[in-house]
C-alpha cells in the first residue's frame, strides 16, 4: 500500500500509516491500481474552521437570530406560527428516481426541497406544533407560555426562512440535488445531538462541547462512517439515520411509522385549536372515545377472575365464608388437635417447673453427702431421652 500526499510538505510516514482522522484530514479519491496491485490514498490536510467572531464564535453569520418581540400578543405570536403553517407530502415509492419533496404552504404555495430535507422538517414541525399544544393544555399555562413562546418562534421562523432560501435558489439559477441550507443545517445539526432549543445561551454550551467542527459534515448524511471493499477498491461510506432519529426522538418528540411514510399536514397537527370570543387562542382536547359494552363486559369478567384469586390468597372475605362453609369438619378437627397440643404443652412446663424445684432441693441436700450432684446430672440425662422419645411418638401420631 503506497501513498501519494498531494503537497510535498505532508510527510509520507503519517499518511502511509493508516487512514487519517476526518477531522484533521480529506480524503480526494481512493484509486487501485491493477498492475502493481496497489492501493492508492490520496489525502490533503483540512484547513482549520475559520471563525468570524473569535471572541463569541457561536454568533455565526449563518445563525439564524433569535427574536423576542415582548410588543406582539398572544394572539398575534399564534397567528403568526399558523400563517406560516405548510403541509409535507407522502414519501415516494421505494424505487423512486425523483430526488425533489414538494412542500406546499398554508396559501397554496408549493416550495421545492431536496428529499433529504423531507424527515428533518417534518420533525421541525411536528415539535413545534406538539410544544404549542403542551403548553396551551398545561395547568402553569401562564408561567410556561412565558418561558416558551419565543422559542415556537423561532421555530417557525426557521422554517418560513428555509422554505423563502429554497424559493430563491431555485428562481435565480437553480437548484442541484445537493443544495443545502446553511442556516437551516445549523440547527439540524444541533437537533441531531438532541439540542431542540435555539436560544444564544444554547447556542454557547453546544459550541464550547463541539465546537465549529461539528458543523463542517453534511448533516443530511450523518452516521458512522462504514468501509466496505467492492472489486479491491476501498469505499467509505456514511449511513443516513434520520429516519432512526426521528422514530426514537428526544423527550417524546417524536414520528410515527405512518407520518413517515404518509407525510404531515398542519390541519392534523392543529386540530383543537380555536380562537375564542376573547381573543385567546385554546387548545380544545378531543372527548374520550364512548364505552362500548363488549369492552366493559370483559373489563367485568377481569375484574371478577382478580376477585377469585385474591380470594384464594386469603385477600376476599366472602370466598373466604364459603371455603369455611364447604370444610367445617375438617376445620373442626384441625382446631380440636390444636388445642389438645396446648393442653399438652402447659402440662408440660408446669412439670418441668416442678422438676426443676426439686432439683434445687436436691442439690441442695447432695452438698452434705457428697454425691447429690452426680445424681443429678443423670437424672437429667434420662429425662432428656425421654422426653425425646416423647417427641418422636407425638410426630409419628
Amino acid at each position: 500500500m503506497s501513498c501519494a500526499p498531494t503537497t510535498p510538505a505532508a510527510p509520507k510516514t503519517a499518511a502511509c500509516a493508516a487512514v487519517p482522522d476526518r477531522a484533521a484530514v480529506h480524503i480526494l479519491r481512493i484509486k487501485h491500481e491493477q498492475a502493481d496491485n496497489k492501493l492508492t490514498i490520496l489525502v490533503r490536510p483540512r484547513p482549520p474552521a475559520v471563525l468570524p467572531n473569535p471572541v463569541e464564535p457561536w454568533k455565526h453569520p449563518d445563525e439564524l437570530e433569535y427574536i423576542r418581540p415582548h410588543s406582539w400578543f398572544d394572539s398575534t405570536l399564534i397567528a403568526h406560527l399558523l400563517d406560516n403553517a405548510f403541509d409535507v407530502p407522502p414519501r415516494h415509492p421505494p424505487r423512486s428516481s425523483d430526488p425533489w419533496c414538494v412542500v406546499t404552504n398554508r396559501n397554496g404555495s408549493t416550495t421545492i426541497v431536496p428529499k433529504g430535507y423531507r424527515l428533518p422538517l417534518m420533525f421541525a414541525m411536528k415539535f413545534q406544533w406538539e410544544s404549542l399544544r403542551l403548553v396551551l393544555t398545561s395547568q402553569q399555562r401562564e408561567e410556561e407560555w412565558k418561558d416558551y413562546k419565543f422559542d415556537f418562534l423561532h421555530v417557525s421562523r426557521l422554517c418560513a426562512s428555509f422554505l423563502k432560501e429554497a424559493q430563491e435558489a431555485m428562481a435565480s439559477n437553480g437548484m442541484d440535488k445537493m443544495w443545502r441550507s446553511p442556516m437551516f443545517d445549523r440547527a439540524l445539526t444541533r437537533y441531531y445531538r438532541r439540542w431542540l432549543v435555539n436560544r444564544e445561551e444554547f447556542l454557547m454550551w453546544f459550541w464550547k462541547e463541539f465546537e465549529e467542527e461539528e458543523y463542517a459534515g453534511d448533516v443530511l448524511k450523518k452516521g458512522f462512517l462504514r468501509s466496505i471493499i467492492f472489486y479491491r477498491q476501498l469505499i467509505l461510506l456514511r449511513s443516513i439515520d434520520w429516519t432512526r432519529f426521528v422514530l426514537k426522538g428526544h423527550k417524546g418528540f417524536h414520528l410515527t411509522k405512518e407520518e413517515c411514510a404518509q407525510g404531515l399536514s398542519y390541519k392534523t397537527l392543529t386540530t383543537g385549536l380555536e380562537q375564542r370570543s376573547d381573543g385567546r387562542f385554546y387548545w380544545n382536547l378531543p372527548p374520550a372515545p364512548p364505552a362500548d359494552p363488549e369492552n366493559d363486559k370483559e373489563k367485568q369478567t377481569k375484574k371478577v377472575t382478580g376477585k377469585r384469586k385474591r380470594g384464594a390468597d386469603g385477600d376476599n372475605e366472602k370466598e373466604k365464608e364459603k371455603d369455611k362453609g364447604k370444610g367445617k369438619d375438617k376445620e373442626g378437627k384441625g382446631e380440636a388437635k390444636k388445642e389438645k397440643d396446648k393442653e399438652v404443652v402447659k402440662k408440660e412446663k408446669e412439670k418441668e417447673v416442678v422438676k426443676k424445684e426439686k432439683e434445687k432441693e436436691v442439690v441442695k441436700k447432695g452438698k452434705g453427702k457428697g454425691k447429690g450432684k452426680k445424681e443429678v446430672v443423670k437424672k437429667k440425662e434420662k429425662e432428656k431421652v425421654v422426653a425425646k422419645e416423647k417427641r418422636r411418638r407425638r410426630r409419628r401420631r
